[in-house]
């Protein structure tokens, strides 16, 4: 939550929720304290990708023609994906 005034244009570090650690200011530095693992956009959205695709997939059996058209893209796509990811026919 940020607890600005309605008049407030910029959001300046006093406006943000105090986290439970002393550093604020370097999130890798708090992610190692706390043992977090980061990981970027596209590596998370590649792993869900990767999963919906191995799903729709397993439902239609192995046909790519009904799972290119499920996922509504073209086959020559869904190859791509399919060698992207490394997902066995």
């Amino acid at each position: 939550m940020i607890n600005m005034r309605f008049n407030e244009r910029i959001i300046n570090k006093k406006h943000l929720p105090i986290l439970d650690v002393a550093d604020q200011d370097d999130f890798a530095e708090i992610a190692v304290k706390k043992k977090i693992t980061t990981m970027s956009l596209q590596e998370k959205m590649d792993g869900h990708e990767k999963q919906y695709i191995e799903s729709v997939l397993r439902h239609h059996k192995g046909n790519k023609v009904k799972t290119a058209l499920t996922l509504e893209i073209s086959i020559r796509n869904l190859y791509y994906k399919l060698t992207k990811h490394n997902i066995s026919e």
